[in-house]
């Protein structure tokens, strides 16, 4: 039984593309990673608490792999059906995500950089599986706790990230599928450039 939308089996997504950079430290025994290693680190990197199991939705499934340590499975499903999230910050949100759980916090606080100065965090309130993503990545990120990064209400509609007509990867175009460059990377790619 797969997972995440798409059917990725396991030993599919074990040879997901992985950014350069970044090391992929998928827990074979479902434990989700709790830092980089480094003794000084206060708050885990990717501190999920249990999602709503009713929803069936991809960003359910996809949180509740990443709870799991399942960060290459994640990335494949997300590099492939980016664009059936509600919004592009979403997307981002997850990509940060998938970033902790490798323990690669340099390319998750670019993507956490570029969210916050494209789309800004108003409008998650409403959605659990966003909120505690970027609580958890906030936290994780700038090792702050998570009560210091609340999801707040949207109140008019300009607030919410909207897709472009056609929509498009808010992480950048490559050939072939795989995982665009963080922002602000080395590693020479064909992806649109972020803007910064």
């Amino acid at each position: 039984m797969s997972l995440l939308a798409g059917g990725c089996a396991a030993r599919d997504c074990a040879s997901a593309p992985t950014p350069s950079g970044s090391q992929d430290t998928q827990n074979t025994q479902s434990t989700p990673p709790t830092g980089s290693g480094r003794t000084d680190r206060k708050y885990r990197l990717l501190d999920l608490p249990e999602g709503d199991s009713t929803v069936a939705e991809d960003a359910a499934r996809w949180y509740e792999a990443l709870r799991k340590g399942e960060c290459a499975s994640v990335q494949a499903a997300l590099d492939r059906s980016w664009s059936r999230l509600d919004n592009p910050r979403e997307v981002l949100i997850f990509q940060i995500a998938v970033e902790l759980c490798r323990n690669n916090v340099d390319a998750a606080g670019r993507w956490f950089d570029l969210a916050t100065n494209r789309y800004g965090w108003k409008g998650l309130f409403t959605d659990m599986h966003m909120c505690e993503l970027y609580k958890a990545a906030a936290s994780g990120i700038r090792q702050r706790s998570k009560d210091d990064f609340p999801c707040k209400h949207a109140y008019y509609e300009g607030e919410m990230p909207k897709w472009g007509d056609p929509k498009q990867d808010p992480r950048g175009a490559r050939a072939g599928g795989t995982s665009p460059s963080p922002p602000g990377s080395a590693r020479p790619s064909n992806s649109t450039p972020s803007p910064r």
